[in-house]
Parts: structure tokens; C-alpha cells; sequence
């Protein structure tokens, strides 16, 4: 649900709507009702142009995966993207040719990293410079074998073909359509959570076809829920979220790059970056959506939906954590004292969880914590 951008003028770049005063830390909602739908990679690179959700879910090319039982252990590449025009996602199937070409050198065997540090970055979490002096261990690793077939064998997610859209849809149709998209942004979460991959496809050059601006990295990183679906992907993985990026010029081999944990930690936790700060088009659209014949429906602002959703991921992951210090005997101590435990990889991660998710959550207020200790036992 990236949606479409707004012209990138120095204003439009980083637009500042300010949602009103709802309270964000309402009691959490039910578990999601819409469930993460996704289409076989093998599908995907047979598409000659990118279609919505709802055509292609009728022809059975996407489905909704059942993660504990036929879909048990599958590999999920989440992409995330900025529209390309106001009423489709891709209209000249720039990012669709862009990630074809990425998944299919992938499957043969090509390498797609820009560098063996990029490589390094996201196969073992920290470039082979950050290593040596980095005392973070790492969560998890890959090796090349299993990257080739978790693309292979693997499945994917694009907004535009897996959440259902009101984009020509008749009248009596959106307000399911609206409801699907409420519980699809509740769900956010956990189709990040079930993620094998997480890759940013931004080429530059890719044109808006409706602002005549280019499209980038830059474009992408200043839609809210763009920003929104990269937080997650931190906040599930304490920090280690390895986002892939697929920035070369369009048409161009791909140079995927990544940020190590370091990196991450300085690139990732600025106030100017948070979700709630980004451009939305529900508030470009004056909070109405147009059906196909012509019947005007209003509808919520994204970013009240949002703040709730963050605030519910934040106490869910401080509450794990939470736990597994109890377990640890060092319940009693200072968050401090905590980061004076060497070799504790959870402390670290707690360190990274607070200085990140702390930061998104409080964008809109008018000034900035003076420190994030007194959080440790929120």
C-alpha cells in the first residue's frame, strides 16, 4: 500500500500531516482478518504487466498462504515500493521488469550484490570492516545456496498484487474493499514478520507518470508507508532487519546493496525518518477515495491507523524481551547496568530496540526524549 507519491517538491519530499490527537496506544485490535496473499515467484516472472490484487486472486495466481500448514516453511520475498502513478502502481512495469531481472539471476546463479561487502552485509549482518571491531553477533546467516533457492522456490508480496484495491472498482464493491485494506494494515506486521527477504525496489530514473518526477531511493524513503513497512521489518528483527536495495539505474544490472547492523544504526534511527512523518495519499486525497463509477467514499487517515499498529509492535517486542531478560536473573537491574553485561547479545538488541522503535513512536510530539533509559521498564 505504498500508494502514489506526490509531486518531490523541496515541500512534497517531506510532507508533515499532521494527524489529530486520537489516542495511538488504544487497546490492540483482533487478529488480523485479512491473511498474507502472495503469488510463486515462477508466476511472478511470467507476468507481462503488473495487475491488482483482486484480478489476479480471481485467476488463482494469488493466493492466501497457510503458514502452519501447505505453505509450512516457504520462503517470502516482501517487496516494497513506491507507486509510479496516482491511480496504478506500475503502469510502465518499471519495478516489475527491475525485480524479474533481479530474481531471475539470482535463480541462475549470477550475483546481483554490488560488493562483497554487501554481500557480507546481508548474508552475515555486518561488512567485513564493521566485523572486526563489532562484538554484535549475528542472528542469522545464509549461504548462497539457500538464497538461490529461496527465490527459486520462493513466493512474493507487492502491495498492489496482494491487498485488494479500490482502483476501478464499483461502488457497491468498496466499502469490503476498504475493510480488507483496514485489516490488511493491522497485518502489516506479520507479512513482514514471515519475510525470508525484505527488497526495497527504488532504480532511479523510474519517471511518475502523472508528476513527470523521478522516482529513487530518496522518493521512496519519503513515503510514510514505505518507511512504515521498513520499521517493521526492524522492529520484528530487533534491528537486524537487512533491508536488500535494488537502487541502480532502471535498466541498468542490478547492484543490490544493504546496510550492515552499524550502519543501520546511525542511517535508521533519525526523527526526520519516522512513518508518521511521511507523505501519505490518503491526506493528498483529502480522505476520499473516488469508485470507478464516480460515487465518492470517505475514508480514515492512514497515519492514526499507523501509530496504533507501531505502538502495538512496540510493546509486544519489549514484552519478549522483557521475558527473556527475566529468565536471564537481571530483572532488577538499571538498562544501564544491563549494557554493562558483556558479551550479552539480548542487551544489545534491547539497546537497539529502544534508540530505534523510541524514535518512531514519538515523531509528532513537539520535543525529543533527553534520554531512553527510563524506558527500560515501559
Amino acid at each position: 500500500m505504498a500508494a502514489s507519491t506526490k509531486a518531490l517538491t523541496a515541500d512534497g519530499a517531506h510532507v508533515t500531516t499532521v494527524a489529530d490527537g486520537t489516542a495511538a496506544a488504544a487497546p490492540p485490535p483482533a487478529e488480523p482478518e485479512f491473511p498474507l496473499h502472495a503469488m510463486k515467484v515462477a508466476d511472478f516472472l511470467k507476468l507481462d504487466t503488473l495487475r491488482p490484487h483482486n484480478a489476479l486472486k480471481a485467476e488463482g495466481l494469488v493466493v492466501a498462504l497457510d503458514f502452519d500448514g501447505e505453505h509450512k516453511g516457504v520462503h517470502l520475498n516482501f517487496v516494497s515500493h513506491q507507486w509510479l502513478a496516482y491511480a496504478e502502481a506500475d503502469p510502465n512495469n518499471d519495478h516489475l521488469k527491475t525485480m524479474q531481472d533481479v530474481f531471475r539471476r539470482v535463480i541462475s546463479g549470477e550475483s546481483i550484490f554490488k560488493s562483497d561487502d554487501d554481500w557480507s552485509a546481508y548474508t552475515k549482518g555486518a561488512c567485513e570492516e564493521n566485523a572486526r571491531w563489532s562484538a554484535l553477533a549475528h542472528a542469522w546467516s545464509i549461504s548462497p545456496e539457500e538464497f538461490k533457492a529461496s527465490i527459486g522456490e520462493g513466493w512474493v508480496w507487492m502491495d498492489y498484487i496482494c491487498i485488494p484495491q479500490v482502483i476501478n472498482a464499483p461502488s457497491e464493491e468498496v466499502p469490503a474493499i476498504l475493510a480488507e485494506q483496514a485489516a490488511a494494515i493491522q497485518a502489516i506486521p506479520s507479512y513482514v514478520r514471515h519475510a525470508t527477504h525484505f527488497w526495497i525496489c527504488a532504480p532511479s530514473g523510474a519517471m511518475h507518470v502523472d508528476t513527470c518526477v523521478e522516482c529513487n531511493y530518496d522518493s521512496w524513503h519519503s513515503r510514510g508507508w514505505c518507511r512504515m513497512e521498513e520499521a517493521a521489518l526492524n522492529l520484528e528483527r530487533l534491528g537486524d532487519g537487512r533491508a536488500l536495495l535494488v537502487t541502480q539505474p532502471l535498466g541498468d544490472p542490478p547492484a543490490v546493496a544493504t546496510f550492515d547492523k552499524i550502519d543501520r544504526a546511525w542511517n535508521k534511527t533519525q526523527r526526520h525518518a519516522s512513518p508518521l512523518t511521511g507523505a501519505y495519499s490518503c491526506c493528498r486525497l483529502g480522505h476520499v477515495v473516488t469508485s470507478a463509477d464516480g460515487v465518492e467514499t470517505k475514508i480514515g487517515c492512514d497515519k492514526l491507523a499507523l501509530k496504533g499498529v507501531l505502538h502495538q509492535l512496540f510493546d509486544r517486542k519489549v514484552s519478549e524481551i522483557r521475558k527473556d531478560v527475566e529468565g536471564e536473573g537481571g530483572a532488577d537491574l538499571t538498562f544501564a547496568e544491563r549494557m554493562d553485561l558483556c558479551g550479552n547479545q539480548r542487551c544489545n538488541l534491547t539497546h537497539w530496540l529502544i534508540t530505534q522503535v523510541w524514535t518512531h513512536l514519538i515523531q509528532q510530539k513537539a520535543r525529543a526524549p533527553t534520554g531512553i533509559y527510563g524506558l527500560w521498564w515501559r
